[in-house]
């Protein structure tokens, strides 16, 4: 590292902790019992069983701020990495926790030692061996992207994308939210948010609760997605097609499961209808995804659930190679069965970035090549996506 280089990192550690020393926290630190202060250990936790088993459970703290919010701040070691959940708590929550804690302590005192159900139970999910980089809001207004190496004391121990470490301490972190992406060494790579489709067909990748997406198709076709569960999402939506005498309608739902994390399966249907006409379409799908974020190839098939209609099966071939920090191609192939089958080809790109997504492709078919005129068919999309 050049001379030059370590001032310019030394200059922003000095400046970092000067801000942070001098400016009022936001945060202030609750005391839910005297017997457990302000910062409760895993000793404590086991103890009174307040939060559950967490693996890796280092401290956990409770923050009031100045707009009446309470803030609880679980930090977890494993290994050589660590992780920071903040989770709002209601008012009522942070009394109920405070009341429940004080007779568990009365409890113990006189001779219990056993607390089967945790006081306020979270599902943490376990920290992987795979360091990851969140984007870290501080009381100042400030924003880093960092990987949390280790919980000590009251503080986190941090390293940004340039490799600087520094001590941030808990009572002036506003908010903590793990990015979306591949970490290699100190290099982090954005992954396309919306994995959960290719151009229009889904893939076996799931949206996780609460995760969400608005997406509009050739401008006249919005639709609206949300994960109910971990495991099943339902999009739908209306088309908004000028002058036209009535709309279509639209409605998918989707159940996904992950058989490992390169390997999913997912099956569903899509419901199309026009108010007033009987003649609805009903296309049951299954479909598996093998391969990560960054790339991957979908296999699947589609069946018409009508009683009047053929009901030969409809192929899906899907290929996506991430090739730049914020750029995917995808290719989308349907196959149609029949007396004469039609095969409909697709390639194209998908630009992204932490929220937003937008396709470009062009679709033919081997009908196209023949006829006059441009032998391809272009693909518009965007989305915006929403949640974790």
């Amino acid at each position: 590292m050049s001379v030059t280089l370590k001032f310019q990192l030394t200059i922003c550690s000095v400046i970092l902790a000067s801000s942070l020393l001098w400016s009022q926290p936001v945060l202030v630190p609750q005391e839910l019992h005297p017997v457990v202060g302000i910062s409760i250990d895993s000793v404590e936790n086991a103890r009174y069983n307040l939060f559950g088993d967490i693996k890796g459970f280092y401290r956990a703290t409770i923050y009031y701020d100045q707009k009446q919010h309470y803030y609880l701040h679980i930090a977890l070691n494993f290994k050589d990495r660590g992780n920071l959940k903040i989770i709002r708590l209601r008012n009522s929550q942070f009394v109920s926790i405070k009341n429940k804690l004080q007779e568990r302590v009365q409890l113990f005192n006189e001779g219990l030692k056993t607390f089967p159900d945790a006081i306020f139970n979270i599902p943490f999910p376990p920290i992987t061996e795979r360091k990851k980089f969140s984007r870290m809001e501080l009381d100042d207004g400030s924003e880093f992207v960092v990987q949390i190496l280790k919980a000590r004391g009251d503080s986190l121990l941090v390293q940004t994308r340039t490799g600087l470490k520094m001590y941030i301490s808990d009572k002036h972190i506003k908010s903590i939210r793990e990015l979306k992406g591949m970490t290699a060494g100190s290099k982090f790579s954005r992954t396309d948010p919306n994995h959960s489709r290719l151009f229009f067909g889904p893939t076996a990748r799931r949206l996780k609760k609460g995760d969400g997406y608005f997406a509009d198709y050739y401008i006249f076709f919005p639709t609206i997605a949300i994960g109910i569960t971990n495991s099943f999402s339902l999009a739908g939506g209306v088309s908004l097609i000028p002058g036209a005498s009535s709309q279509l309608l639209y409605l998918a739902p989707k159940l996904t499961f992950e058989l490992s994390p390169k390997i999913g399966i997912a099956t569903g249907f899509l419901y199309l209808a026009v108010p007033g006409n009987t003649n609805n379409i009903t296309l049951g799908y299954a479909v598996t995804t093998y391969g990560s974020d960054t790339q991957g190839i979908t296999v699947g098939f589609g069946l018409p659930l009508m009683s009047d209609v053929d009901f030969t099966p409809i192929l899906l071939v899907g290929l996506e190679k991430q090739i730049g920090n914020r750029i995917k191609f995808i290719s989308e192939n349907w196959i149609f069965p029949g007396d004469e089958t039609t095969i409909l080809f697709s390639g194209g790109v998908r630009f992204f970035g932490k929220s937003l997504a937008a396709d470009f492709a062009l679709i033919t078919t081997q009908d196209f090549f023949g006829a006059s005129g441009l032998p391809f068919v272009p693909w518009v999309s965007f989305s915006f996506f929403f949640g974790g």
